[in-house]
């Protein structure tokens, strides 16, 4: 199971039989910057945590055939749309508060996913 961006990246990368090297190239990283957002290491000599820039996130994804929501969401960002919503409209708002509180299991988070889908037929 998934559960880095680290390791998302690595999967992808290795599935499309290219090298550090060769994706570090393809989307204009260094190569060792490439290593530490696969190895999960993005933290400076400081100590602060470094953050992988939307253009490079979407190029990784891009070139790799990734899912940037996904990769979004694995760094800790949420998807750019998600947050429009989540802070212009109102039910939206009230429902992601309401998330936590509720713990809502696999299954219930499949619900709500069929209900989206069908809602548009």
């Amino acid at each position: 199971m998934i559960t880095t961006l680290g390791s998302y990246v690595r999967e992808l990368r290795q599935q499309k039989g290219l090298t550090l090297r060769q994706l570090a190239e393809k989307v204009e990283l260094d190569f060792t910057y490439l290593s530490k957002v696969e190895n999960d290491n993005l933290f400076g000599p400081d100590g602060k945590r470094y953050n992988l820039s939307m253009d490079k996130l979407k190029a990784i994804a891009r070139t790799l055939g990734g899912d940037v929501g996904k990769m979004q969401l694995l760094i800790g960002k949420m998807p750019e749309q998600v947050i429009k919503d989540a802070t212009e409209k109102e039910k939206a708002s009230e429902f992601f508060r309401a998330i936590p509180k509720e713990g809502l299991s696999e299954a219930h988070w499949g619900e709500l996913l069929n209900y989206l889908r069908n809602k548009k037929k």
